[in-house]
């Protein structure tokens, strides 16, 4: 009995030495492994609690997600080159700052690379044909990451979509 739990116990633990470097011989591409290995860990997360979002219907929870895609696309079109913000913003916005480069400029300083955006709380006005939307961007300037904070207000156009009205930039 002695010898069949020695054997058993080798047999498992060399099993469990050799399935470890064999799962590792399995070849990830290129593209997935960089994907995956510098993806952010989410150790807390920043946001709204629950206790907030109770209270809103599907509706309102439809258009906060709506809301945030915009704004999403908004920093995605500002960071490319050939990016343009004007279907994520309304007319008077765009008249107010002409081109990509020149919303950019006060939002964002030179030679910075806009990294991520979040959302961080919000809040709804005019009866939810309105809304503004806290944000926090992480930035690479330098060699150097910085987190900027800022509020963007957001209108509900022909009462279906979203557009950025107004946006500032914080700290």
């Amino acid at each position: 009995m002695r010898t069949t739990t020695r054997r058993c116990t080798s047999c498992l633990l060399w099993t469990l030495l050799i399935l470890p470097p064999l799962g590792w011989s399995a070849d990830i591409d290129k593209a997935t492994f960089q994907k995956r290995f510098v993806q952010p860990i989410v150790v807390s997360e920043l946001g709204v609690g629950q206790d907030r979002l109770a209270p809103l219907g599907a509706a309102q929870l439809s258009d906060l997600l709506d809301a945030r895609a915009v704004l999403g696309d908004f920093f995605k079109n500002l960071e490319e080159p050939k990016g343009s913000i004007k279907r994520d913003v309304t007319p008077d916005f765009a008249k107010a700052t002409p081109t990509r480069l020149a919303t950019r400029k006060a939002l964002v300083a030179d030679e910075t690379t806009i990294l991520e955006v979040a959302v961080s709380d919000f809040q709804f006005h005019a009866e939810g044909k309105s809304l503004e939307l806290s944000y926090y961007v992480i930035v690479m300037a330098e060699g150097t990451l910085a987190v900027s904070e800022g509020k963007a207000d957001l209108t509900k156009v022909d009462d279906s979509s979203w557009r950025i009205s107004k946006i500032t930039a914080g700290t």
